[in-house]
């Protein structure tokens, strides 16, 4: 299921060639019809009259030439302003802002080059004033303008995450450790401070108390988790083509393509997957972790590709968290990696955290949190190796950094690897391809796969993998 995307290029050309036509139907009156002539056009409806507007459309405001030059020039900008900034997201936006800058334009430029707008489309069939082709194109594009707005940016511009409020709900403890850190690798996806934010307020018990936020648990604690009123989010929903590979009344799990980024960050405000998950799925998404990121319950980086779920309802959230932390939910990826494996298939389990001196990468740290990584060998070739990773736990680059750990960073990881850019790779040559789960409502196994694409086909046949 594909949502097409309003192509910002294709509504510059129709502006152009309406600037263009406009122009062009000027220059032929002025060059072959006497000021103030007539001829037949269109038979019981128009016909052609030359006309010099020194006013506004339809012969408006006639004395004032060089304020409507200047009124004209501010829309002009104003509308190109918007259309830079992204305020037109979706085909009736692009559509009607097309119309009213060509519209301004073709109105802008013969008042600057001749001092006056050239009119000439009369009605024959009720007396009106004598119009041109951009007083059309901004009859038409103003009301479409004001339906966008009316339509979109007063429902969409601000939403909520979730319900007012959500039910509190039970954990149980597995491993020892901080209450914060526990509660964040318990709730995958939930970040560690706003782990320590929930304990702060009071929102996790154990035994009816309170629990701060370096308090030791011990496994089998039995919590009590109550998470916050969902914050108002100012996320703009988009209506980005999405690859959705399964979708139900709970869950949608989409391809993600090479470059789209998971929720926005510094640097990436919009045109991200959540963008594209609140256009596609309206109100439906969970709001258990937080205003940035509604939905998401694990991330894959910007440069990989391939399968991701998102939840619609905080009950579906919370169910796959839970099974992200029994392992029962399933996540295969296929990579190429940078030299020969000596055995066909293993197992690394090293802690992954922060590095202790570049804090935007990750690293094998004795103080990291558990990760596991299973792989196995797919074909070896030329100094590269296919490889399947299956992953255990879902800490932040694991694949990336684990298969560094081993001496075999990822074809074209510029991270943790060569810092030479691979020529046809964005990044990291890994895909999620396979992603298995329990449907959080009928309790039914859900497999879903999606194919190598083809930049990944291609590396295989440039190192004769496969």
């Amino acid at each position: 299921m594909r949502k097409r995307k309003a192509d910002p290029m294709f509504y510059a050309i129709l502006a152009a060639a309406l600037v263009v036509l406009d122009q062009i139907v000027k220059y032929l009156v002025r060059a072959h019809i006497p000021l103030g002539g007539a001829v037949p056009f269109i038979p019981y409806l128009l016909e052609l009259t030359y006309v010099q507007n020194t006013g506004a459309a339809f012969s408006l405001m006639r004395r004032h030439t060089w304020l409507l030059t200047l009124i004209s020039a501010a829309v002009v900008l104003a509308m190109c302003g918007l259309i830079l900034k992204g305020f037109f997201k979706n085909r009736l936006g692009m559509f009607s802002a097309a119309l009213v800058l060509a519209g301004g334009v073709g109105n802008l430029i013969d008042r600057a080059v001749f001092g006056f707008v050239t009119d000439m489309l009369k009605t024959t069939f009720i007396d009106f004033a004598v119009f041109n082709v951009a007083d059309c194109c901004i009859t038409v594009g103003v009301p479409l303008l004001f339906l966008y707005v009316l339509l979109y940016v007063g429902r969409t511009r601000k939403r909520r995450t979730g319900p007012m409020t959500l039910p509190s709900f039970p954990l149980t403890v597995t491993e020892p450790g901080r209450a914060d850190a526990v509660l964040s690798a318990a709730l995958d996806g939930l970040t560690r401070s706003a782990a320590q934010r929930w304990l702060e307020e009071g929102r996790v018990t154990l035994g009816g108390r309170a629990l701060k936020k370096n308090a030791r648990l011990q496994a089998g604690d039995a919590l009590l988790i109550t998470p916050p009123q969902p914050e108002p989010v100012d996320l703009v929903p988009q209506d980005i083509p999405l690859d959705v590979a399964y979708e139900d009344g709970d869950v949608i799990v989409v391809n993600k393509p090479v470059g789209m980024v998971v929720h926005p960050a510094p640097g990436h405000p919009d045109g991200t997957l959540v963008n594209a998950l609140l256009y596609h799925c309206k109100n439906s998404l969970s709001g258990i972790n937080g205003v940035l990121r509604p939905g998401i319950v694990h991330r894959i980086d910007r440069d990989t590709s391939g399968l991701i779920i998102a939840a619609k309802n905080d009950r579906a959230h919370l169910a796959l968290a839970a099974q992200i932390q029994d392992h029962s939910l399933f996540r295969l990826y296929h990579a190429v990696a940078v030299g020969g494996f000596k055995e066909d298939n293993g197992t690394v389990s090293a802690p992954i955290g922060r590095h202790r001196t570049d804090r935007k990468r990750m690293a094998v740290t004795p103080d990291g949190r558990e990760a596991v990584t299973h792989w196995q060998v797919v074909d070896v070739q030329n100094g590269h190796s296919h490889i399947t990773c299956r992953l255990e736990t879902g800490r932040t680059h694991q694949i990336r950094v684990h298969m560094a750990y081993l001496g075999h960073p990822l074809l074209g990881d510029t991270v943790y690897g060569s810092k030479k850019p691979m020529p046809g790779l964005a990044g990291q040559c890994l895909h999620a391809a396979r992603l298995t789960f329990t449907q959080p409502t009928t309790g039914e196994r859900v497999e879903v796969g999606a194919p190598l694409p083809e930049w990944f086909e291609s590396v295989l046949k440039r190192y004769g993998l496969e």
